[in-house]
């Protein structure tokens, strides 16, 4: 006999949490139920061959370690800017940040951080 399985919408509710959100801090998703975050950067490099990307880690224990999003140059081609965009899931409890990886005098900024709660 088969089951009959009935579909129950999902409700996603996004947040602009920029204010309180911010490189390198480490956060926990503490609902019972997956994340999705996307951030959006500005990567500024001043020369070539040098990193300037951003990271975005997840991870079950503290801190996240786990690299699943990149974002802008692991060596910039030169002097250049470029808008990048990444995003992850985050599993209920588990850990989550995004680091600025630079050097050389490069600069990342953090433009925008939202999370949808699903």
């Amino acid at each position: 006999m088969p089951v009959k399985y009935t579909p129950h919408p999902i409700r996603a509710d996004a947040f602009d949490v920029t204010g309180v959100r911010a490189y390198a801090g480490n956060y926990q998703n503490n609902r019972l139920r997956p994340i999705v975050v996307v951030v959006t950067s500005q990567h500024t490099a001043v020369g070539a061959g040098a990193a300037c990307r951003a990271v975005g880690y997840i991870d079950p224990t503290t801190p996240a370690a786990n690299a699943v999003a990149y974002s802008g140059w692991l060596a910039a081609p030169g002097a250049a800017t470029l808008h990048g965009v990444l995003s992850f899931h985050v599993p209920p409890g588990w850990y989550y940040r995004v680091l600025s990886l630079v050097a050389g005098g490069n600069a990342n900024f953090l433009n925008e951080w939202w999370e949808w709660w699903l």
